[in-house]
Order: C-alpha cells, then sequence, then structure tokens
C-alpha cells in the first residue's frame, strides 16, 4: 500500500531517517527520488549517523529548555510558598496574590494584544476560586466530581489537551477550556487544582485529502492510498496547545510543596486540638471545684442561718437574702470572665434597692478591682452590714443615711469605711450572731484582711482592710461598673385568676414557681419540660403570661418565643446565662429573668406584663423597661 502511495506521487525511490528522542519516534527525514536510485552503504551509514546527531541534539535542546523552564517554576515557587506562610486559605494565597498560580504555569499563550489567555480555579472543601479565564463554578463543580473517579489511578497529577475527547461535557465550555492540567490535592474531601488552556483553533494543510478509501475488488474491499495530492485543508477544533514536560514537572512540584503545607496544618491542628483538649480538662476541673465550693458555701449558709434564725420565715428569708448575694456576685464575676469586679460595681449591686431615688447611700472612692475570691467574701459582707441596716439601723429611717468611702492606701491594700448617720440609737449586741461573725472572720481567713464594727451610739462604723493581693492590677483596663437597678415595680391589675405557662425543665425550679401561683391563687398551664410539649401548649392553650426558660434539656426555647409573639402574649425567659448575648436578634430586648429567682421580683414583673397586656398597651416587654413600649 505505502509502495502504491508512492507510485501515485511519482516516487520510484524512497528512503527515511528516524528521530528518536528519549526512546521515542520523534519524526522523520523523508528522502524521495522520481528514479529509482540505491545509495552506497557508506552514504546510508553517514545518513544514519546524522540522524542521530541530530536526534541527540533535539533532545539536548528540549531537556535544556525543559531544565531552564524547572528553574523559573522553582523560583516562583518558593515565593508562592512563602506567600502562603502568612494565610490560613491556601486558595486565596495562590491566586490572590503575587506571584500567582497563572504565574507559576501559564493557561494559554500570550495574545496578540499581549494578555495571557488559559485560566486557573482552586477548589477546596466544596469552594471555588478562580483567576483569568475559566469554567464557571457549576462546571468546574461537575468536573471535579468526575475527577474524583477518574484520576483515581492517577499519581495526582493528570493533563489533556483535548478534555472533550475524555469528559464530552466539556464541549460546552471548550472555548476556555480544551486543555486540562489538574493536581489533587487530598482526596477526602477532593480538593484540586486546575489550569484550563483556550481552544486553539488549527488549519491544518495536508498533500491531499488524508483519508483513504475503501476499494472493492476481486480479493475483496482493499483500503486504497489517495491519487489526488492537491493542498486539502482540515480545521482542528476542541484543542488545546499541549501542556510540555516542564509544565507538567511544575504541576508535581507543587502538589508535593502543598501537600507538605497542609501536612504541616494537620499537624498544628492536632497540636492546638491536644492543647485545647488540656485546656477543656482544666476548665471541667476548675468548674467542678468553683461548683462544689459554691455548693459548700450554700451548705454553710443553711447551717448557720438555720442557728442563729429565730423562725422559720426568718431562716428562710436570710437564706434566699444571701444566697442572692452570692449570686449577684457571681454575675459581675461572669461579666468580666472571672478577672475581677470593680468595688463600685460591687457596691452598687449590693446596695442599688436603696440608691435608687432615696439619696440615702452615698458612695465615694478610688478604682480599685477585687480578685474573684475576694470579690464574693465582701459581698456577704455588704449584704450583712445593707441587712442588718435595713432592719436595725439607718435604713430602717428615712433620715436615715449610709456612706461607703474606700481608698487604695500606699502599701497598695483597700481600706473601705461604712458609716450609718440618721438611725436609731445604738446599742452593741449582747452576743455574735452569724452576720458579725461573716463579716469579720470571713475576711480575715479567705483574703488575709481584716474588718471591725463599732457600735456607735450614733451609728455603726465597719473598717475593711484588704490586703494588696486581694485586688487586681486593672493597668489601662476599663472598671467593669453596675448600672443602679430600677424603682421598684408598682402594683397592677391584673386579671381575675390568671393562668401562667410555665416551660421550665429543672424539677425543683417548677416546685418553687408552683407554689408562687398556689399562694397567689393562679393557674399553672403545663408546666412543660420538653420543646415539643411547650410548643403544643404554646399554640393550643389560653393563658395570660408565659415564663420560659432558655434552654430545655439542650434545645433553645426561640420557638415557643415565636408563638407567643404572634399570639400576642406576653412572655419572659428565665435563665442562668450571660443575659448581654444570649438572645437571637428577632428576640432581642425580650424581659428575662435571672436565676435564682428572687419570687417577690419574679411576682411584681409578671403582674406588671399581665396588666399591661390586659390593658392593651404592649404584649412585649423589653428587659429593664419601665414603661417604655
Amino acid at each position: 500500500m505505502h509502495r502504491e502511495y508512492l507510485r501515485n506521487m511519482g516516487i520510484n525511490a524512497s528512503m527515511s531517517i528516524s528521530i528518536i528522542v528519549a526512546g521515542k519516534l520523534w519524526g522523520l527525514i523523508a528522502c524521495h527520488n522520481d528514479s529509482p536510485r540505491i545509495l552506497p552503504r557508506h552514504l546510508r551509514a553517514v545518513c544514519e549517523l546524522f540522524g542521530s546527531m541530530f536526534s541527540l541534539q533535539l533532545e539536548a535542546r528540549e531537556k535544556s529548555e525543559q531544565f531552564e523552564a524547572r528553574l523559573a517554576s522553582r523560583k516562583i515557587l518558593q515565593e508562592l510558598m512563602l506567600n502562603l506562610a502568612g494565610v490560613e486559605d491556601y486558595a486565596y494565597g495562590l491566586t490572590q496574590q503575587t506571584p500567582n498560580l497563572l504565574d507559576y504555569i501559564h493557561g494559554g499563550d500570550i495574545a496578540l494584544d499581549g494578555q495571557r489567555g488559559g485560566g486557573v480555579a482552586v477548589r477546596v472543601e466544596s469552594v471555588t476560586t478562580s483567576l483569568g479565564a475559566t469554567p464557571d463554578k457549576a462546571q468546574i463543580k461537575a468536573l471535579a466530581e468526575w475527577l474524583t473517579s477518574y484520576m483515581t489511578d492517577t499519581e495526582g497529577v493528570f493533563s489533556t489537551d483535548r478534555l472533550s475527547e475524555i469528559y464530552p461535557p466539556a464541549k460546552d465550555f471548550a472555548n476556555v477550556a480544551s486543555g486540562l492540567l489538574v493536581i489533587a490535592v487530598s482526596r477526602d474531601p477532593s480538593d484540586f487544582i486546575l489550569w484550563f488552556r483556550p481552544e486553539l483553533v488549527e488549519t491544518a494543510l495536508w498533500a491531499g485529502d488524508p483519508t483513504k478509501p475503501s476499494k472493492t475488488s476481486n480479493d475483496g474491499d482493499r483500503i486504497s492510498p489517495r491519487k489526488s495530492f492537491e493542498v486539502w485543508k482540515h480545521t482542528v477544533r476542541n484543542r488545546a496547545l499541549p501542556w510540555t514536560a516542564a509544565e507538567v514537572d511544575s504541576a508535581f512540584d507543587l502538589r508535593v510543596s502543598l501537600l507538605q503545607v497542609v501536612l504541616r496544618r494537620i499537624e498544628a491542628a492536632s497540636r492546638e486540638r491536644a492543647k485545647a483538649h488540656e485546656r477543656d480538662k482544666l476548665l471541667v476541673a476548675e468548674l467542678d471545684h468553683r461548683v462544689k465550693n459554691t455548693l459548700a458555701n450554700i451548705q454553710a449558709l443553711v447551717t448557720q442561718s438555720s442557728r442563729n434564725a429565730a423562725s422559720l420565715t426568718g431562716f428562710v428569708e436570710g437564706l434566699d437574702r444571701r444566697i442572692h448575694s452570692m449570686a449577684k456576685a457571681h454575675s459581675l464575676l461572669t461579666q468580666s470572665r472571672w478577672e475581677g469586679v470593680s468595688v463600685e460595681g460591687l457596691l452598687t449591686e449590693e446596695l442599688g434597692s436603696y440608691i435608687q431615688g432615696s439619696g440615702v447611700v452615698h458612695l465615694e472612692g478610688d478604682d480599685a478591682v477585687l480578685t474573684p475570691k475576694s470579690a464574693l467574701s465582701l459581698s456577704l459582707a455588704l449584704h450583712e452590714l445593707a441587712t442588718n441596716a435595713a432592719k436595725f439601723g439607718s435604713l430602717s429611717r428615712v433620715e436615715g443615711q449610709i456612706s461607703v468611702a474606700w481608698r487604695v492606701s500606699d502599701d497598695g491594700s483597700l481600706i473601705l469605711t461604712w458609716r450609718e448617720t440618721g438611725g436609731p440609737t445604738v446599742m452593741a449586741p449582747t452576743r455574735r450572731g452569724f452576720g458579725s461573725s461573716l463579716i469579720e472572720r470571713a475576711l480575715a481567713l479567705e483574703t488575709g484582711g481584716r474588718a471591725t464594727i463599732d457600735y456607735a451610739p450614733t451609728g455603726v462604723v465597719c473598717e475593711i482592710i484588704l490586703p494588696k493581693s486581694a485586688l487586681v492590677d486593672i493597668g489601662d483596663r476599663a472598671l467593669m461598673r453596675v448600672e443602679p437597678p430600677e424603682a421598684p415595680v408598682p402594683a397592677y391589675d391584673i386579671p381575675d385568676k390568671p393562668r401562667l405557662l410555665i416551660v421550665e425543665d429543672s424539677y425543683l425550679v417548677i416546685l418553687t414557681l408552683e407554689a408562687m401561683c398556689e399562694d397567689l391563687s393562679w393557674t399553672v398551664v403545663g408546666p412543660a419540660t420538653r420543646l415539643g410539649e411547650a410548643i403544643r401548649l404554646a399554640q393550643t392553650e389560653t393563658f395570660d403570661a408565659a415564663l420560659l426558660d432558655v434552654n430545655l434539656d439542650g434545645e433553645m426555647s426561640w420557638k415557643i418565643a415565636g408563638i407567643l409573639k404572634d399570639r400576642g402574649i406576653p412572655f419572659a425567659f428565665s435563665t442562668g446565662y450571660d443575659q448581654t448575648n444570649i438572645l437571637p436578634d428577632h428576640l432581642a430586648g425580650s424581659q428575662i429573668f435571672a436565676k435564682p429567682y428572687r419570687m417577690a421580683d419574679v411576682e411584681s414583673r409578671l403582674r406588671r406584663m399581665m396588666s399591661l397586656n390586659a390593658a392593651g398597651e404592649t404584649t412585649w416587654l423589653t428587659s429593664g423597661s419601665s414603661g417604655e413600649r
């Protein structure tokens, strides 16, 4: 067939010299003559030598160009890795900084206008970041899914200059991505870096139609070589400029470097997780320690209050006030992340109900912050002083006054003076009660300070001295202060025998709220202890107000609140969380009752909610409001 082809061209002698590069046929030197010709052995040997020398020179030239390209790419690779060291998102670092992935491997030729063709996309954890001309994100996503299974047998690098032939959907974006060079950075999830080359439309000029028609003869069908050798044009589409060996090698180098970066980050994340686990263990241990200490303190308060109470009612009231005093101090410490509480903030919290509008309490002193332990001790001491003043001292009369002054001495200790005036004549007690013992001994034992109480006839004077170790070095930090509480809520008219929806998952709290409702002749709806049950009651039952625990066994009660808000039923949340940031945006401003409860406060605020709603003035009250809508 080949001889027939030559005869059709008028050729009667031919010889070819093979050009072998890297063990593969690169091309041929074809020699033709129109008449028979025989070359002597020595001339054939010379031609063979020439072919070998040409092949070696060509291979050396290609390797030299490939080596230079690798050197240039290695330099850019070093800069890429340096840039990646300063960013968390390596997709951003590889595409949005200089140099970038298109500087590293060209996506296409330099066009006539000087602009570079092609593009690159980085797909990390299902997020695509692209640069240059690329398929759209949906097309890249589909291509990545196909590559996940197609590249299972590769070494993480794949290239083609005719993508649509193996991935038919690529015909839809052949103008930007007929060529593809891809590296797999990870398998789970499937992360890829993909370079795209646009279609390079090429017109090939053939010496005649290259197709070989079939010809029937006595011997059967036979392929017949062409006889016409007029120039035949053939347009090639859906192909791109082939990727060079240097570009494929550069892609492999990048993959190795990225895998090292990813591994380092995985190791760093593993170390951080280990550190976080250790921190969590310490936090749990510290929480366990604090909870048990708090329970031990409450146990001691119960024991001491019962020993010194004259009646059951007095015991309950005294214990309730002391627990709330501890709760206030804990709330202040939580707000400051247990770093400390300002003295002014602690005094304002403990004496807030007396400060509000009465003018009988005067506070003045230096900026000072107490350590958590000192704050808890001082809060109980201040509570005892305030309770005693309200029962027997200056706060028991309208004209009575209290002044509290404090200063930081030259040696760094805190000196606080509590002074009462305008009250009844004071007589020294005949026996030391729990309150006096708590003030004098607790401060000394827990802080290393001391407290002395002078029962002067004109009013009690207490001097408290806390050592420097009881204070926090505040430096330039802003002090955490507490605003005075709002004025007592006046009584309001409420519906006859109101119905209260209780949503709460703590049995003891439910008992307390049910007891309050029983004493007030209110009807309890529920109580609901789970989210589904609470939603059903909120949708179907009739009631005048609702008290919702924020967290119901791990489920938040926002949906219940939304139902009540739509129905126009007033509600309030109850929680032990920090109140400043717990509510979602659409419920911001809702009333919050802080745990542990002061039942008198719960009753008065619920009365106000129901009365305003009955009057048609508001259905959704904001926390801390006193008449605002």
